[in-house]
């Protein structure tokens, strides 16, 4: 059987950081110092995003849902998650994800199939 279509996506995810980041360390070996700097900056970036989306992750993970996937975006934060049924718990969701990646809970977006 494949992959839940999640668990695909994490596996994707992390293969294509781990390529994005042995290209920029590769690049931190450059005589070029900006080259360097704007190499540590990315890094320091996409390590910073791959925390948030972890840590909300582990979040949605506490609250019972099992499948779920945080993608960072420049200003919104979206949420792919199985159903939520109450409007309570989808309220809840938004705001604990929204304080976890520092935005508004309306700079979250929840997506449920």
């Amino acid at each position: 059987p494949s992959p839940h279509p999640i668990d695909a996506y994490h596996a994707a995810r992390s293969l294509q950081r781990s390529q994005a980041l042995a290209a920029l360390e590769a690049l931190l070996s450059s005589p070029d110092a900006a080259v360097q700097a704007q190499a540590r900056e990315e890094i320091a970036r996409l390590c910073a995003a791959a925390e948030t989306e972890s840590k909300v992750e582990g979040m949605l993970l506490g609250m019972g849902y099992e499948k779920c996937v945080c993608i960072l975006d420049e200003e919104t934060v979206l949420l792919f998650t199985e159903p939520i049924t109450e409007a309570e718990e989808a309220a809840a969701v938004l705001q604990a994800a929204g304080q976890a990646c520092h935005v508004p809970a309306q700079q979250v977006q929840l997506l449920v199939p």
